[in-house]
Order: C-alpha cells, then sequence, then structure tokens
C-alpha cells in the first residue's frame, strides 16, 4: 500500500511537471517580436563604443539597417562590458549580439547569423624594449599575458591558451595597455581592428611594439538567443548582410562607423 501511495505520488507529480512544462512552452510559442534589443562590445571601435547607455559604431548602424527592413523598432544597450553583454543576451535581458566569434560553448545558447559581418585578426603586442622572437603561440609559453575579459577565440585556440599560457583578463582595452605598461607583464593580446584605432595608435606606438600581427584571424557574427522571439526574423537578415556585403553596403557602412569614431577624437 506504502509502494503504491509512492508511486503515485511520482506519477501526479511528474504530471505537473509535465503540464507545467508544456504551459511554458505553450507561453514562449505565443510570444511575438515586438523588437529587437540589441548589444555589444562597449570597446571595440569601430566595430562598438559606448556612448552613456547605448553604443555606436558599425554594430549598432548595421543592427538598426536591418531592422528597418522588417519594421522593428531597436534598442540599443550597453551593458558595461563584453562579459555582461553575453550574459544579457544569455538570460533574456537582450535578443541580439553583434560583433562576436562563433564557438562550440556560445553556440549552446546562441543561434548564429549564417553570414559574418566582418573579418578581425589579433596580434601580440609586447613593452617597448621588451621585445622577444615570436614564431607562433609556443613563444608564448611561460610568459605572463593579459587580454580582455570575454574574449573567447577558436574552441582550440581557447582551451590552448587556457592550459598552456598565463593570460590574465582585464575589463576592456586600455586597462590591457595600462597593465602591460606598469612591467609585470610580457604581452597582450589584441585586437588590431580595436588597439589599432586612431584613439589608442600614438599610445601604443609610444609605448609599445607590436611583434606579431597574424596571431589569429578570425570572422565576426551577428547571434541571437536560442530563447528570443525574435529568433526566426534575427537568422533571416543572413541573406540581406550577403547581399550587403557583395554590393558594398557594409563597406559603406563601416566606413560610416569610422568617419564617426574620427570626429569624435579630433
Amino acid at each position: 500500500m506504502q509502494i503504491f501511495t509512492r508511486q503515485r505520488c511520482y506519477l501526479t507529480g511528474t504530471l505537473i511537471l509535465l503540464g507545467a512544462i508544456l504551459a511554458s512552452g505553450s507561453a514562449f510559442s505565443q510570444q511575438t517580436c515586438t523588437k529587437l534589443v540589441v548589444t555589444g562590445h562597449p570597446d571595440f571601435s569601430p566595430v562598438s563604443w559606448q556612448s552613456g547607455a547605448t553604443l555606436e559604431g558599425f554594430g549598432p548602424i548595421l543592427m538598426t539597417a536591418l531592422a528597418r527592413q522588417t519594421n522593428l523598432p531597436v534598442v540599443i544597450n550597453n551593458m558595461g562590458s563584453w562579459g555582461k553583454a553575453q550574459q544579457a543576451v544569455m538570460s533574456g535581458k537582450a535578443d541580439v549580439i553583434y560583433g562576436l566569434y562563433k564557438t562550440p560553448e556560445r553556440s549552446q545558447w546562441l543561434s548564429y547569423v549564417a553570414t559574418p559581418i566582418f573579418t578581425d585578426a589579433w596580434g601580440i603586442l609586447v613593452p617597448k624594449g621588451k621585445e622577444f622572437i615570436y614564431n607562433d603561440r609556443r613563444s608564448l609559453i611561460g610568459k605572463r599575458g593579459v587580454t580582455t575579459d570575454g574574449e573567447s577565440f577558436e574552441a582550440d585556440l581557447d582551451e590552448w591558451i587556457a592550459t598552456r599560457l598565463s593570460v590574465r583578463r582585464v575589463p576592456n582595452q586600455a586597462t590591457v595597455l595600462d597593465a602591460l605598461k606598469k612591467g609585470n607583464l610580457d604581452y597582450a593580446i589584441v585586437s588590431l581592428t580595436s588597439a589599432l584605432d586612431e584613439k589608442q595608435r600614438n599610445k601604443i606606438q609610444e609605448n609599445f611594439v607590436l611583434i606579431s600581427e597574424d596571431f589569429l584571424s578570425t570572422s565576426m557574427y551577428i547571434a541571437v538567443g536560442r530563447e528570443s522571439p525574435c529568433r526566426k526574423i534575427v537568422e533571416g537578415f543572413s541573406g540581406t548582410i550577403l547581399a550587403w556585403k557583395k554590393d558594398g553596403t557594409l563597406d559603406k557602412l563601416l566606413k560610416q562607423a569610422i568617419l564617426t569614431r574620427d570626429e569624435m577624437t579630433q
């Protein structure tokens, strides 16, 4: 009798749980996409840079143009850091994130738009007067490095960095340069797109030497949260991005972002 009671209670609990799951799934399926909440890197010029509570740059310009094709309003939110931007999409606070690399870990909670929007190159920066010979990534073993928080590269490189190198993570590009300048670190892994923009170039040339420009070259994408009601709409941007890449529209939007950035730094 006791066994029967336990089984009945277990069955009842299972049915309740199943009902909750079905109800949740039904509620989600009834959600509609009424606006695109977008976020990105707050310190990755010209792809993106912070401007108070919002972001400016190539990513926001591109996302606004894409959203216009669907008549959806777009909200660009600055989450404060690259790591927090990713967390916002993971938690559902934002629908879309732009300017990130494709990795298996991120693919568990993100759906990538098939066509990339940008190609980024990464290099190795060292303090002036402390140059060393760089042949490949193995040249960094035994040395102390720094890069920005939240960066994830190719899957095998991420694992290699985690297991073979000593790399400190800091909030933004400016902090990377400050940490490297203090002299207790040997190198920095930097995005050539961001580190060599107009705002950073003079500071870098004065204090640092770029000993490699081919640490990594990889494509950057737009991605949407797998649970976002806007997922199908955002995934459909792939065709438009491909067409804009072919007809030069992407290049024009990038030049627009660079012009805006340069005007701000004058």
